[in-house]
């Protein structure tokens, strides 16, 4: 960086100053990028603290790689620097959000606090050993880049396996589109709902999930739609939509009925089995992307009601 500023011009005494202007610049756009994505999520972070926890470490190990890459194009350094910053922020928001919602299933006893100070601790006690260690291993890797990225390439590998293999381990009791597709397959074909912890090594959190459920597609005619008590909740072979202020439970009633299983007689059964496993049925998240619909309810000549739906 400094050979850069020097080429472009400027003198000495300039140097600081431009320095930190684009110290300060790259700080700037971090964080921005950081709120940006934090505002895009929502309740992503409550429905999918697991793979955002995953996306999080990889957002870091990334970051960490282009710092290691900008000294071989110094002229780059701003959008280089940014980038990583943008992926350093970003992950400290995710990792911050999701490690909440993961504390919260670990927490059997509504100790809540106790597992967040005893996780605290071992973080703390982490960083303080593995800052030890980087320092040894720096003074025996030296600072040519080369030597850097074999000694980091591994390590970063390490590191994302250990917490993917933590993530299988840690169940959670909420329901999400995936969650909810394989209890679903499951009671489709045994009739039985499989508890959180036998759903828990079964989930994917590398790369996105797509539900066969859609939620709130466009809507156009559906002959075989079926109301879901309530009026706010309308479903269809493979189609479910929620208006605003609908009940999470009318809202998994509804999943069901969209879903492969779509027997309408068994639907409370189903809620009944769902709660009796230990699931959460008040905390469905499978609409969080979606904008919810309006329902407006009319009235025909007879005075019945139409529940016209936009």
């Amino acid at each position: 960086m400094q050979s850069l500023l020097y080429a472009i011009g400027l003198g000495a005494g300039s140097i600081p100053v431009a320095a930190a202007l684009n110290w300060i610049i790259k700080d700037g756009l971090g964080q921005l990028g950081g709120v940006l994505y934090a505002s895009s999520m929502g309740e992503k972070f409550d429905s999918e603290p697991k793979r955002l926890r995953f996306n999080a470490a990889l957002a870091m190990q990334g970051a960490c790689l282009v710092d290691l890459l900008t000294p071989l194009v110094p002229h780059l350094f701003l959008p280089l620097a940014s980038l990583s910053n943008i992926g350093k922020n970003i992950a400290w928001l995710a990792s911050s959000a999701t490690r909440a919602q993961i504390h919260q299933t670990l927490a059997m006893h509504d100790n809540l606090g106790d597992i967040t100070g005893k996780a605290g601790s071992q973080t703390t006690a982490a960083g303080v050993v593995g800052t030890g260690l980087g320092v040894i291993v720096s003074a025996m890797v030296g600072h040519d880049v080369p030597s850097l990225l074999a000694a980091f390439l591994p390590l970063s590998g390490l590191s994302l396996w250990a917490l993917h293999q933590s993530n299988c381990v840690v169940v959670t009791r909420t329901l999400n589109a995936q969650r909810l597709d394989l209890v679903l397959a499951d009671f489709a074909t045994t009739r039985s709902v499989p508890t959180p912890e036998t759903i828990a090594p079964r989930e994917r959190f590398l790369g996105a999930y797509r539900s066969l459920v859609c939620v709130n597609p466009p809507l156009t005619g559906e002959s075989d739609a079926t109301w879901v008590r309530g009026g706010k909740v309308l479903a269809a072979p493979g189609k479910v939509w929620v208006a605003a202020g609908a009940e999470d439970e009318d809202v998994l009633r509804g999943y069901y009925l969209a879903s492969a299983a779509r027997d309408a007689e068994q639907v409370e059964k189903f809620v009944a089995m769902v709660m009796e496993a230990g699931w959460h049925a008040h905390c469905v998240h499978v609409d969080q992307d979606r904008n919810a619909v309006q329902v407006v309810v009319d009235a025909d000549a007879n005075g019945k009601d139409t529940g016209a739906t936009r």
